[in-house]
C-alpha cells in the first residue's frame, strides 16, 4: 500500500477537534440562550473568557427551562439577573475544576460537596434511587457535552 494514502485515509477518519466549553454553549445555543447572554454580561465577557482557557471545567450549566424555573421561583426577571453586580461569582458557582463525566460523578462517595470555581463555595452532587445523576438538588438533562477543555 502507498503509505501517502494510507497517511491521508486514517488523517480523514481522525475526528474533528473538539471545541471549547464555551463553543460547546454556543453551538446548543437553543438549550443555552439564557445561560449565554448570561456568561456574556458577566464582568464585560471575562467569564466567557475563562470558560475558553486552557481547563479542564467541569460546567453544570442550567438550560432555558431551569433558568424558567429560576425566574419563576424568585424575584429575578432576566434583566435583572444580567445586571447582577455578582453574575461572574454565581456563574462560577456552576464550575469545577477537572473534568468530571456523568459516570465519574455517579462513582463518588455521594452526596458529596464538591469546591466550585468561586472559591468560595460548593455544589452538592448527588443521585436519585434510580441512580440518576442530581446536581445542586436538579437532575441533570444533558450530561457530558465533550468539549476540549472539559465538560
Amino acid at each position: 500500500a502507498d503509505p501517502a494514502v494510507t497517511d491521508a485515509a486514517a488523517s480523514a477518519d481522525e475526528e474533528a477537534p473538539l471545541a471549547t466549553v464555551a463553543a460547546v454553549l454556543s453551538e446548543n445555543d437553543l438549550e443555552f440562550a439564557t445561560l449565554l447572554a448570561a456568561v456574556e454580561a458577566a464582568e464585560q465577557g471575562v467569564v466567557a473568557s475563562d470558560l475558553e482557557g486552557a481547563g479542564p471545567f467541569t460546567v453544570f450549566a442550567p438550560n432555558n427551562d431551569a433558568f424558567k424555573k429560576f425566574f419563576k421561583d424568585t424575584d429575578y426577571t432576566p434583566k435583572k439577573l444580567l445586571a447582577d453586580p455578582e453574575l461572574g461569582a454565581i456563574l462560577r458557582r456552576h464550575v469545577i475544576a477537572g473534568e468530571v463525566t456523568a459516570a465519574d460523578a455517579l462513582a463518588m462517595d455521594l452526596p458529596a460537596e464538591v469546591p466550585t470555581l468561586d472559591g468560595e463555595s460548593t455544589i452538592k452532587i448527588d443521585k436519585t434511587v434510580d441512580g440518576e445523576l442530581i446536581v445542586a438538588g436538579n437532575k441533570v438533562v444533558s450530561p457530558d457535552l465533550k468539549a476540549s477543555n472539559g465538560v
